[in-house]
């Protein structure tokens, strides 16, 4: 009896913390969708070992978005003159696309293109609306995001880059160096549940070049970019992603989401109608001199922007005032801030919400 009960609990715990892989079944179909809340919590995305328990179930969100994957078939154009179901497995919008750094362009509408095989989970591509303008481009080469089966210590890396001739303003493209290290599985727990899951760790560097009519131009290379992902057998997307960018060696958390469902949003306490919706976003970020705070309006509100340090100081009112319905563009102007990390608090009522500013020189 002894040796059964010990052979019973050798065999719990070995189905309890198995390790777990990841495959082309594991990814979303056409017409997923999908939703997700946001946290402006705290967590150390670095804590990592095999057999590990990440416990995040303290999460508390603040929005949600549902992750739509379009079907090809439904792709408009002029989006389905580059992307169709024999290059694209489905659409993504994408509502907080990055800004164009340095020239400021904030895309409207962003779309990302993605193709699952056997072996690959890919970006092939990109669509965005720049001043009402539909733009779609390719990937060449592509940006491998997985390479299947995904186990745990598995390493490797992509390259891909694109280009687009912006109209009225010039060329616009980006190279992508993307470096994927599975470096952990174990136990993630989050208000969504408990699940054995396995942990990629992803290096991106992206270095943008832009140049004018005249063909005038430059290129940069921005911050070291983070995304902490933890996969599911099933799970479609990743049930929690961490998404930081790198200041003076270390990962300064820009984004927390995870896997949730639609009735956790009653639990959130608010019965109102929220003021602001899904897009709001800083950039360029870093920053310099100035950057802009963008955000849209369902109704017609009470709007104070302000600056806080990373110690809870407030340090500057941006501005306090009547807004109209719709979207909203403000101007931060950063020369005079020292260098280091700031939260930019949108507030109305008792409703608020954060996002991460770093002031660089």
């Amino acid at each position: 009896m002894k040796h059964f009960l010990l052979f019973a609990m050798t065999l719990y715990v070995s189905v309890a913390y198995s390790q777990i892989s990841i495959s082309q079944a594991d990814m979303p179909n056409a017409g997923d969708t999908l939703r997700i809340s946001y946290s402006n919590d705290t967590l150390s995305p670095m804590l990592t070992d095999t057999a590990y328990t990440w416990d995040f179930s303290y999460l508390t969100p603040n929005s949600q978005w549902v992750n739509s994957f379009d079907n090809p078939s439904t792709f408009v154009f002029p989006f389905n003159l580059l992307f169709n179901p024999s290059n694209t497995s489905y659409g993504l919008a994408q509502y907080t696309p990055d800004s164009i750094p340095v020239i400021g362009i904030k895309p409207d509408n962003s779309y990302a293109f993605l193709k699952k095989s056997s072996s690959k989970y890919q970006q092939v591509g990109a669509g965005l609306t720049i001043n009402a303008l539909p733009i779609p481009f390719l990937y060449s080469p592509h940006d491998t995001i997985y390479r299947f089966p995904v186990n745990y210590g598995n390493v490797d890396s992509s390259d891909a880059k694109f280009g687009l001739q912006i109209p009225n303003m010039g060329y616009y493209g980006q190279k992508i160096h993307r470096v994927n290290y599975v470096d952990g599985w174990g136990t993630l727990i989050t208000p969504f549940g408990t699940f054995q899951s396995i942990r990629v760790k992803s290096l991106v560097t992206m270095r943008d070049t832009f140049a004018d009519t005249s063909g005038v131009g430059f290129a940069f290379t921005r911050p070291l970019k983070y995304e902490f992902k933890w996969l599911v057998n099933g799970g479609k997307i990743p049930y929690l992603e961490v998404d930081a960018n790198d200041v003076g060696g270390n990962p300064v958390i820009s984004q927390i989401s995870y896997r949730y469902s639609i009735r956790d949003v009653l639990q959130i306490g608010i019965n109102e109608i929220p003021v602001w919706g899904q897009q709001f976003s800083v950039f360029p970020n870093p920053s310099n001199e100035y950057a802009f705070f963008q955000y849209e309006l369902n109704v017609a509100a009470e709007i104070k922007t302000e600056i806080y340090d990373i110690s809870g100081r407030r340090i500057k009112l941006i501005s306090e005032g009547k807004h109209t319905i719709g979207k909203q563009l403000e101007v931060i102007s950063t020369r005079e801030i020292e260098p280091g990390i700031y939260f930019i608090k949108l507030s109305s009522g008792h409703q608020s919400t954060c996002r991460k500013l770093v002031v660089l020189r």
